[in-house]
């Protein structure tokens, strides 16, 4: 699935030396790690006692290679990024294509990337 400008905007330079340098610091990380939003539990940014629901929502757990909801927070409900304001999941996604944090976890999972929480990855099978 594609949307608009995702793909002018997958050819920034940064993108690409990302993709093409193995020893990238911030390779499979969380958004909160990458970001530095400080939204994590205990972070600095925590609202009102309560840190970013990408953060501590064990439902995305494991997704993108994941801890909770870190490296799908797109598909998140309610995320701290941007307004915060409860958003359909197209709603949100139309944002979400155009941070540099989504397209490295699109990069960095390629076939195995999961855009969906409720649709498993196609993962392209080998020819033997």
């Amino acid at each position: 699935m594609s949307f608009p400008g995702e793909q002018s905007l997958a050819n920034y330079t940064k993108i690409s030396m990302m993709k093409n340098n193995k020893k990238d610091s911030l390779r499979g990380k969380n958004c909160w790690e990458v970001k530095q939003c400080g939204c994590e539990p205990g972070g600095v940014n925590v609202r009102d006692g309560r840190p970013c629901p990408a953060a501590v929502d064990t439902r995305f757990n494991a997704i993108n290679d994941g801890k909770n909801g870190g490296r799908i927070c797109w598909a998140v409900p309610g995320t701290f990024c941007y307004d915060g304001k409860k958003r359909s999941f197209a709603e949100k996604l139309t944002f979400c294509v155009m941070c540099d944090f989504y397209r490295r976890v699109k990069l960095e999972e390629q076939h195995g990337f999961q855009l969906d929480p409720g649709v498993k990855p196609k993962l392209k099978q080998k020819v033997s």
